[in-house]
Formats: structure tokens, C-alpha cells, sequence
């Protein structure tokens, strides 16, 4: 079960990074009914909330792109 769940949370990360579907999409693409508990357990696994997550990598980007 311990790698389902990081499977799904590798998903997830992908999806916050590649889309703009919203963190309650994607939390009931990936069996969440509840986006909270979907919230918990992706910073349990990843350290940051979908958001935070989503918007570090946004930043990433850019500034990847700013430097070409």
C-alpha cells in the first residue's frame, strides 16, 4: 500500500506542475472524495501543500525560462 500511495503522490506532483486542473480535481482523479485529506497526505509526502507546491514549481519555471 506504502508505494500506491506514492505513486498516487508522484501523480499528483505531475499533474500540479504540467495543469491548471484545480488541487480538487486532481485529488478526486486520485481517489481523494475529500481535498483536506488529499492536502495532508500530499505535504506529508512531498513537505509542501499542493498550492505551495504548485507555486514553487510555477517560480521554478519561470526563472528557468528567464535565464534562456
Amino acid at each position: 500500500m506504502p508505494c500506491l500511495k506514492a505513486h498516487k503522490m508522484e501523480s499528483a506532483a505531475y499533474m500540479l506542475e504540467h495543469t491548471e486542473e484545480s488541487v480538487i480535481e486532481i485529488a478526486s482523479k486520485h481517489g481523494y472524495e475529500n481535498a483536506s485529506k488529499f492536502a495532508s497526505a500530499f505535504k506529508s509526502a512531498k513537505g509542501l501543500s499542493p498550492v505551495k507546491y504548485r507555486s514553487v514549481c510555477k517560480r521554478r519555471n519561470i526563472s528557468d525560462t528567464a535565464s534562456i
